[in-house]
């Protein structure tokens, strides 16, 4: 088989389809055929070895690059590609040259001039997307369809489709085209508390202290769809690893990433001090940004354990300058407690409650301080039935909110049962934390867990009473 690359290769076959390879392994050149497991297993050795590009992904599992060189020098054409400028493209010409916004008529252009290029063009744009030279916002049919499930669950819609920039429905981010921003970072991570009205920082924390880059720089691709990039003067504020938008008049989203920690905080300049920032707007772009990291996440792990990939956290609203992990506090936590420890600040403070969510979470912070009131009595079987029936999609987060691991939970959600029946599988688990927890399980405790879950399921909460 290897033989047989090296004979395609020669040919001057640079990239080729699966169908390909399997075609050449069944032929009657071939003594000993591989079966399609060795197959694979092949194709990764040669992938190892450096002689070939072989992803076992579900969108490149099909595609084989016999020549690396030819996806390199691929790669090369959009980055120190000189355009001919024709006149009905210099606006996109100069979008791309500023903003690193590549649109479909600008890769038309540059594969034009790259003939063995342009006839693999699906498949250069998919390696260049794996591989973070290139980054797209989700397409907006999938944006569609998700606001049109949210309508059917009577979900809030958060995606309402007047917010797109038509002038920008379809690109890519080319990250590699960004310049960094000049330091220093505080001036934009930390605005002035004396012009601006800010909200705490807002942080989606990844577990395992890992985070695909690709993850920022897709989430700035969606953002640039839905609000204009703010400028300074003649200068765009949209840098390699940050990014600024003026999602309305006044008001400014700063993003920007660290190591595994995506941050975003809004500003307000107005010469109305007496008025607060808007906690509505600030809803609405954190369920933005979080369904949008959802959504990328989902295609890297199994649904519906999507939503234990990352944490959310808010920074302590004390802290003049945001500090890298300093001062993080688990949103969820607050549903628990009604202040929490800050150990980020020179000195230890509680932070309370309301400080913290008023902006990003109020109407989480509203339930919450309903629910302090909740019934403490222990939970009964009807009780743990009723409260199975009204759980919906945050119902994998509520079993690790309950202090269930993932283990755990794939072992009950291994049972036939389970699988098809949601409501079957919560009841199980609930009776497993009810058990576990005996007088500790009361409907408070368990009010508490599910309002905390609903925070990483776009579910708009409301009271729950049984």
């Amino acid at each position: 088989m290897e033989q047989s690359l090296d004979k395609m290769r020669d040919e001057g076959q640079q990239l080729v389809h699966m169908d390909k390879i399997e075609e050449v392994n069944l032929s009657k050149q071939h003594q000993f055929r591989l079966s399609e497991d060795e197959l694979s297993v092949f194709l990764e050795v040669q992938h190892r070895q450096g002689n070939i590009l072989f992803f076992n992904t579900p969108e490149l599992k099909r595609l084989v690059v016999l020549a690396p060189q030819w996806i390199i020098e691929a790669f090369k054409c959009f980055v120190t590609h000189i355009s001919r400028r024709k006149p009905k493209f210099l606006k996109d010409w100069e979008d791309y040259e500023k903003l690193a916004i590549l649109k479909p008529q600008i890769i038309d252009e540059i594969m034009n001039n790259n003939p063995h290029i342009k006839e693999n063009k699906d498949d250069v744009i998919k390696y260049m997307e794996h591989l973070n030279v290139m980054a797209k916002p989700l397409t907006r049919e999938d944006e569609n369809n998700r606001a049109t499930e949210q309508h059917k669950d009577g979900q809030e819609e958060t995606y309402a489709f007047e917010y797109y920039n038509f002038k920008l429905l379809d690109f890519h981010i080319v990250p590699c085209r960004l310049k960094n921003a000049p330091p220093p970072i505080e001036q934009f991570t930390s605005p002035d508390c004396k012009r601006f009205k800010r909200t705490p920082v807002l942080g989606f924390v990844f577990c395992e202290k890992f985070m695909p880059p690709s993850f920022f720089h897709r989430l700035v691709a969606v953002c640039i769809r839905r609000w204009p990039i703010a400028q300074e003067g003649d200068e765009f504020r949209l840098y390699n690893g940050l990014a600024i938008f003026a999602i309305r008049s006044t008001y400014t989203l700063t993003i920007w990433y660290k190591d595994y920690i995506i941050y975003a905080r809004i500003a307000c300049c107005s010469n109305k001090h007496t008025s607060d920032i808007d906690f509505r707007l600030c809803q609405e772009v954190r369920r933005t940004l979080w369904q949008s990291l959802q959504d990328f996440v989902g295609h890297s792990v199994e649904t519906p354990r999507t939503a234990t990939a990352f944490d959310v956290y808010i920074q302590c609203p004390t802290m003049i300058q945001c500090l890298h992990t300093k001062g993080m506090l688990r949103a969820a936590q607050f549903n628990y407690e009604s202040e929490l420890d800050c150990e980020g600040c020179q000195k230890r403070h509680p932070v309370e409650r309301t400080a913290a969510l008023q902006c990003w979470f109020k109407n989480e912070l509203d339930l919450a301080d309903k629910c302090d009131g909740d019934d403490v009595n222990k939970l009964t079987d009807d009780d743990l039935l009723k409260a199975a029936r009204i759980i919906d999609k945050e119902y994998w987060m509520l079993g690790i909110e309950l202090g269930l691991s993932n283990v755990q939970l794939n072992q009950m959600y291994a049972d036939p049962a389970c699988k098809k029946n949601t409501y079957e599988f919560v009841f199980k688990y609930l009776v497993k934390w009810r058990n576990r927890e005996a007088e500790k399980a009361t409907l408070l405790r368990l009010n508490r867990a599910i309002n905390a879950a609903r925070l990483y399921s776009n579910v708009v909460s409301k009271p729950v009473s049984f």
